[in-house]
């Protein structure tokens, strides 16, 4: 049911940490302690209790794992009793409990290492993205106070078309400027595991976002014909517009990537010909955004994890890895999920499933 998470419906998914939580709870300390009292003369279940008690410790991080063995085992000790009509507990039982003791306090104190390590290399990263952070905003300051300063004595000159010609350069050098910001933005909210608040943010028409993506982004020559969009089924979210636009920057930049290496894998009759295509679908439970490619498609092995940071299916020195979690960490923000379906030389699919907003902010009237 965990694995399926991704078709439940998406009121229900913001709850798969808590049926995850009891899921786990059940199937490892619980049910494993309860079968070995149940066979206390088996020499199966002592060993497959203690695999099991170790298994959730390293599931669970250290207090809820502690929480989930104490609550585990007095559930089974309970069902037990229950069951036997107030058996006393078996005496083989209880002479391993020094044993699962022991055990357990290996593990946890394992797993506490690996916690603080991994919290020591988070607060590097951190320390580092705050550096690089400061070191980029110094210029970019620079940079809009003098487009800034040529704005102000532009709008002292005679009206011209040479004059509004500047003028529109400056302000797309200042939306450059803000866009850059709001990119570092995102690197130290993701260094530092931060999320943004489902309930902050204006309502926005997604149809509005994809044009202003489509509009702002850098395509290489003849790469703009390729790019479709089906809008007619717009929508509204809450959330910013920027963030948003920015993940849409991310998706088409893997898509047409995607279109120009399988253009570089050489002539292909069966191969169809390029195409982008981001979509907008309505739904009474969800609204989708559905950004397709016909490239080549992303290698099975990493499939399952092309949202974790540092996933990249770019050479080393190419590409980050961070673009995709970036787009993971902003939808979950608002409320919503991202999935991901490809195949090889069969093109990817990215779905961003969001809430779907009031009959009046669904239909623009809000």
């Amino acid at each position: 049911m965990i694995a399926a998470k991704n078709h439940w419906p998406i009121d229900m998914r913001r709850h798969v940490l808590a049926v995850s939580y009891a899921a786990l709870l059940y199937c490892l300390p619980f049910f494993s302690t309860l079968m070995l009292l149940m066979n206390a003369e088996s020499s199966v279940w002592p060993v497959v209790a203690i695999a099991s008690l170790i298994v959730a410790v390293q599931l669970y991080d250290v207090p809820n794992g502690i929480a989930a063995v104490v609550i585990g085992v007095l559930a089974a000790m309970g069902v037990f009793l229950i069951v036997t009509d107030g058996a006393p507990l078996p005496a083989a039982w209880l002479e391993m409990l020094p044993v699962y003791g022991a055990v357990l306090a290996a593990a946890f104190a394992l797993r506490h290492m690996q916690a603080s390590e991994v919290a020591e290399r988070e607060n590097e990263a951190a320390a580092l993205a705050d550096q690089v952070a400061h070191e980029c905003r110094t210029p970019l300051a620079g940079i809009r106070l003098e487009a800034d300063g040529c704005e102000w004595l532009l709008s002292r000159l005679p009206e011209s078309a040479a004059r509004q010609k500047i003028i529109g350069s400056i302000r797309r050098m200042q939306q450059h400027v803000t866009s850059a910001n709001s990119v570092i933005d995102l690197m130290l909210g993701n260094a530092g595991d931060a999320h943004s608040d489902g309930d902050a943010g204006d309502l926005q028409r997604m149809s509005s976002i994809v044009l202003t993506a489509v509009e702002r982004y850098s395509f290489r020559p003849d790469e703009r014909g390729i790019v479709r969009m089906e809008l007619e089924e717009d929508f509204s979210f809450k959330g910013s517009d920027l963030l948003m636009t920015h993940v849409l920057f991310n998706l088409m930049q893997n898509g047409l990537r995607a279109i120009r290496e399988r253009a570089l894998e050489g002539e292909d009759e069966r191969a169809p010909e390029p195409n982008l295509t981001i979509a907008l679908k309505r739904g009474e439970n969800r609204n989708s955004i559905i950004v397709s490619d016909t490239g080549l498609g992303i290698p099975p092995q990493i499939i399952d994890s092309v949202f974790a940071p540092y996933v990249t299916t770019q050479r080393i020195g190419v590409g980050t890895g961070l673009g995709l979690s970036f787009c993971r960490m902003i939808v979950e923000g608002i409320g919503g999920t991202i999935t991901c379906s490809s195949r090889a030389n069969g093109g990817t699919r990215f779905i961003i499933d969001l809430p779907v907003m009031n009959h009046a902010a669904q239909s623009g009237e809000a």
